[in-house]
């Protein structure tokens, strides 16, 4: 069956007109108006009403709730059909699969923000388990969109009093976001940059290994300079920002530190202007120096003077 997969992300459903916006040098294009319902059409069609006959031409429906039936009644008056998709929605998931609870900054698990669950937005069998749940929407059904709902963080901002928790901080995601930043060190001809943790011993490999089989790679270099790097982006549906930080300094002869779980070149990396190696600094003077930092001070300062 030949199914025409399309994904519309942002739907405003009442008396919406979705077009393509025009130059004056421009032939004008034909607009497409949608005018849809939220939710299960049933109550309509149970009085024998017809959604066409009350100005509307599409519906937006849980993607648990579409069925063949459904669908064929919606062709039958010439609707549009949308199935919305809870993306990061964990409720009933994370109670059976705790390891995909989302972890608060506290190490905790998060509470329910009102009546919304999160899910840690890294954890694999989740992601698993969306990316088959929408497969298989997409292979029985031939709709005309999918609305990707809840792509968003653990919170709750639709109160009068919004719930918005730090999350997630489980394994996971930590993991990811060391891994999501770089080093560049001029002697090794870019074996490193954004793969540094996957490198050398293997991404098995623990963080002391790791750090021994690197250390042994340095061991006859002389030029010890490295540089850190982090890319922090921001995309308002239409626009990228891009924000690099990033800190200069050596690697030095030997482990000035203990390792910190996950990130072990933090013993060996010493920034420019600094007695201690990034993993000896405190939180406060780590903030003022970080790749990560520089980047998202950019990154505050934009938003601060844009919006």
């Amino acid at each position: 069956m030949y199914v025409n997969i399309k994904f519309y992300f942002r739907f405003i459903l009442l008396l919406t007109a979705l077009g393509l916006f025009i130059s004056c040098e421009q032939k004008p294009a034909k607009t497409v108006e949608i005018r849809g319902i939220y939710g299960n059409p049933k109550p309509f069609w149970d009085k024998d009403l017809n959604l066409i006959d009350l100005g509307v031409n599409a519906i937006f429906v849980h993607s648990g709730s579409i069925d063949h039936d459904m669908i064929n009644r919606a062709r039958s008056e010439e609707l549009m059909v949308f199935a919305e998709f809870a993306t990061l929605n964990g409720k009933n998931y994370v109670e059976k699969h705790p390891e995909a609870w989302a972890i608060n900054e506290k190490g905790e698990k998060v509470q329910a923000a009102s009546w919304f669950m999160g899910v840690c937005p890294t954890e694999p069998g989740f992601r698993q388990y969306r990316f088959d749940q929408l497969r298989d929407l997409l292979l029985e059904y031939d709709l005309d969109g999918v609305w990707m709902d809840y792509v968003h963080w653990h919170a709750q901002f639709e109160d009068p009093e919004p719930i918005l928790p730090e999350t997630c901080f489980c394994n996971h995601c930590l993991d990811d976001f060391s891994k999501d930043s770089g080093i560049e060190i001029p002697a090794m001809n870019g074996e490193l940059g954004l793969t540094t943790r996957r490198w050398g011993a293997g991404e098995s490999a623990s963080d002391h290994e790791w750090l021994t089989h690197f250390m042994n790679r340095m061991k006859n270099e002389k030029n010890r300079k490295a540089k850190f790097i982090s890319v922090t982006s921001f995309f308002d549906g239409n626009n990228l920002q891009a924000f690099t930080g990033e800190t200069h300094g050596t690697i030095t002869n030997n482990i000035e530190a203990p390792l910190k779980e996950g990130i072990p070149l933090s013993s060996v990396f010493q920034a420019e202007g600094s007695s201690k190696v990034y993993a000896a600094l405190t939180e406060a003077e780590k903030s003022k120096i970080s790749h990560r930092g520089k980047a998202l001070a950019q990154l505050k300062n934009w938003l601060t003077k844009t919006l």
